[in-house]
């Protein structure tokens, strides 16, 4: 359950479609693979710029880290985020600097006047150091965010219920909603709309977070069957879009989609990012929600390129 994933094209992307096309299954493990008791569903992750991974958890409201090159990789907490059951999104506005958003879901929906922005500090070393920056109380299911290309101070949060996008101070902790469009509001059973709205598109975004155009739609879905969710984005501007319930699908800035994954590995896949070691940013990894609450999640490498 995510918006907005990487600004390197200076434009906030939406999704929640399908792809048909099909290809040959790319190479993937299983990084770790998390006990089915307790239940552990991953939402969402970001990766350092010494490779080891953030992870956060919609089943309980923490941060944890994984290193992916340790001979036998195990996630270790990080903080646990108090007054929530979930974190969601995840943003590295500066190096080693994380911008988590945490809140309450039932089910799909999100509880209004439950979700806050936090930081979470690496760069004096682990475990880190946690702070608040603000709440918004007025909305109503914060998911996905971004950086803002060039602008260390500033993130974008995407709420999934009001098809909304915030802009986010996380020194001063100012907010402002910045867009509201019909496009990314909420469609059928499942209340979640600027994470998908069965479309794939962008807007473009300058230094200071501010929308410059309207929401673009680069693709539709083409089957009911299947659900977009998280996205990671490549040197040319390939979406790498997990697929609910067990796809990995890429797309072209021109709305080719390719499936490169299709597993029962990838059970409900939820968000993606790049390696950033050498050797390793061809390396694509995947976090997994798992199902119901028997299930536990999972994280995937997949050799993207």
């Amino acid at each position: 359950m995510r918006l907005i994933q990487s600004n390197r094209l200076a434009a906030a992307l939406f999704g929640l479609g399908v792809a048909i096309l099909a290809s040959a299954q790319d190479t993937y493990h299983v990084v770790y693979q998390y006990p089915n008791s307790p239940y552990t569903a991953l939402e969402n992750l970001a990766v350092r710029s010494n490779g080891q991974i953030l992870l956060s958890t919609t089943s309980a409201p923490t941060t944890q880290l994984l290193d992916p090159s340790a001979a036998s990789p195990k996630p270790v907490l990080l903080y646990t985020y108090p007054g929530a059951t979930s974190a969601l999104g995840i943003a590295q506005p500066q190096t080693d600097l994380f911008a988590i958003v945490v809140g309450n879901y039932s089910g799909f929906a999100g509880v209004k006047g439950s979700f806050s922005i936090w930081t979470l500090d690496l760069r004096g070393g682990l475990p880190g150091k946690a702070q608040k920056v603000t709440s918004i109380p007025e909305a109503e299911a914060l998911n996905g965010a971004s950086i803002v290309t060039g602008n260390p101070s500033l993130i974008l949060v995407a709420d999934s219920a009001l098809g909304a996008i915030f802009r986010v101070n996380i020194i001063t902790g100012q907010y402002v909603e910045i867009e509201q469009n019909s496009l990314l509001t909420p469609t059928g059973s499942i209340p979640l709309g600027i994470n998908g709205v069965r479309l794939f598109g962008k807007i473009p975004f300058n230094t200071q977070g501010t929308a410059m155009g309207n929401p673009t739609v680069i693709t539709h879905a083409l089957s009911s069957s299947l659900t977009y969710d998280d996205f990671a984005l490549d040197s040319s501007g390939n979406a790498y879009v997990t697929n609910h319930p067990q796809e990995l699908t890429r797309i072209t800035p021109a709305g080719v989609q390719t499936v490169i994954v299709n597993s029962t590995a990838f059970d409900q896949p939820t968000s993606a990012a790049f390696g950033t070691t050498s050797g390793l940013t061809c390396t694509l990894y995947v976090v997994t929600s798992g199902t119901s609450t028997t299930i536990s999640g999972a994280v995937l490498a997949v050799q993207a390129c």
